[in-house]
Order: structure tokens, then C-alpha cells, then sequence
């Protein structure tokens, strides 16, 4: 679990024993096993992320980011680690890659309004994340390369972006907005493939069936 008192907890299950308190010096947004459960990854708004090692609760590793920390993620190999914020000023958020074992800073990928959210492709290579412009009601989602930084693609909604999730073949990606629509780009080219309106209201989520035959 993790609260607005600065502290992440683990607890056992059956008896609601607290078995580990991970503490922030402000507020934790949110919290993350790693697939072997040895770990757990915190953020908060005190920002930073922290990688705590979940039978002794020491930490492992503080990333410093700066600012509030909205969300962070491992990659699939979990040796490198993303971090995304939004800075409540005209210089726009920021999402930053890590090395998760030696804590070092490895990209900032800078966006020009309150970065939402950001996930990784399935082989880490890419990342994609989606924002708010500042200065008006806009928003975008980018594609990024992993380990270069380069922007591959920026994909432009007239609304905020409230979500972005690739397909499974990674070849189309699916943003939704306040701008009342979803809609279903091409990753290669950024061309707009297909747009879903609703009238006049915000689109909150949007998904894929498996076949990826409906959404």
C-alpha cells in the first residue's frame, strides 16, 4: 500500500501484520513490484523513486528527479527504470530514464506540457509517453527511442491526453482525450488511421478486444 503520510507499507495478508514501512519525506503517488517480488519501486512528491528491497526493507537505490514524481516504470529486463513529472511552469515536464542498478541518468526526454503518463515497448527499446500542453487545452504523445532519446514520432490531439497504449505488434497505438475522441495512429509514419468520436464529452479510456478486431 502507500499513502499521503510518506510511507509505502507491506503487510501480511493473512494475519494484516505490517511486515516492512518504506518511507518517503513527502507524499508516496504510488508503488510497484518487480516480477520476482524482490523488490519494490516507489514514487512520490517529495521527488524522487526509490527501489526498496522488499524482505528487508533497505533502500537500494534513490533516483532524484527533481519534482513531484508522477509515475514510474521498469523496462522488461529491469535494469533500467522511468521516472515522468510535470512541472506546473512554462518549462514543461520531463521523463527520465535510469540505470537501475548504478542510479545513473541516461536520458531526459522533455516534453512542453505535464507529462501523464509514459510506458515501455515490450523489447525496451522505445518508450511512449503522453502529455498536457501548458498553454492551452492540447496535448500530445510522443515516441521515443530508448537509448538514443531521438523523438521518433509526436501525435497531436486538440484535447489533454488521459491515456496512449500500443498494440501488440507495437505497429498502431491507441490515444484517447478530452477532445470527445480516441484515436488509432500508425507508428511508422504518424498518420492518423482511424478517429473514434464521442459528442462532446471526455474519453477517460479506451482498450483494445484481443483480436484487436474492436475497441
Amino acid at each position: 500500500t502507500w499513502s499521503g503520510d510518506g510511507t509505502a507499507a507491506v503487510w501480511d495478508a493473512a494475519s494484516g501484520e505490517r511486515l516492512q514501512t518504506l518511507s518517503h519525506e513527502d507524499v508516496v503517488n504510488g508503488a510497484a513490484w518487480n516480477e520476482a517480488e524482490s523488490q519494490i519501486l516507489t514514487w512520490s512528491d517529495d521527488g524522487t523513486a526509490a527501489v526498496w528491497d522488499a524482505a528487508s526493507g533497505e533502500r537500494l537505490q534513490i533516483l532524484n528527479h527533481g519534482s513531484v514524481v508522477y509515475g514510474a516504470a521498469w523496462n522488461g529486463a529491469e535494469n533500467q527504470i522511468l521516472t515522468w513529472n510535470g512541472i506546473l511552469s512554462t518549462e514543461g515536464g520531463t521523463t527520465v530514464v535510469w540505470d537501475a542498478a548504478s542510479g545513473e541518468r541516461l536520458q531526459i526526454l522533455s516534453h512542453e506540457g505535464i507529462v501523464s503518463g509514459a510506458v515501455w515497448n515490450e523489447a525496451g527499446s522505445q518508450i511512449l509517453t503522453w502529455s498536457r500542453i501548458l498553454s492551452g487545452e492540447g496535448g500530445t504523445a510522443v515516441v521515443w527511442d530508448a537509448v538514443s532519446g531521438e523523438r521518433l514520432q509526436t501525435l497531436s490531439h486538440q484535447g489533454v491526453v488521459n491515456g496512449a497504449a500500443w498494440n501488440e505488434a507495437e505497429s498502431q497505438i491507441l490515444i484517447w482525450s478530452s477532445d470527445s475522441t480516441a484515436v488509432v495512429w500508425d507508428v511508422a509514419s504518424g498518420e492518423r488511421l482511424q478517429i473514434l468520436s464521442h459528442e462532446d464529452v471526455v474519453v477517460w479510456g479506451a482498450a483494445w478486444n484481443e483480436a484487436e478486431s474492436q475497441i
